[in-house]
């Protein structure tokens, strides 16, 4: 939470339960994926998140909740 907040100086974090199309379980596992299918992140997740942030910004007609 405190990374979002860095990136977005005052998120709102609001748990409201499962949606209908949510997954139960998941778990990425970056190694795994590069043993089993040769993948590899091309950038870390600091970084991903904060490229995540910036498009949020520029597309605030974007509503991940919808």
């Amino acid at each position: 939470v405190s990374v979002l907040h860095d990136l977005f100086h005052d998120p709102v974090v609001e748990h409201t339960g499962p949606r209908p199309h949510d997954l139960r379980h998941q778990c990425g596992n970056a190694a795994r994926a590069a043993c089993h299918v040769g993948w590899h992140p091309k950038v870390s997740w600091g970084a991903g998140l904060r490229q995540t942030a910036e498009w949020m910004r520029e597309h605030p007609e974007y509503d991940p909740a919808g």
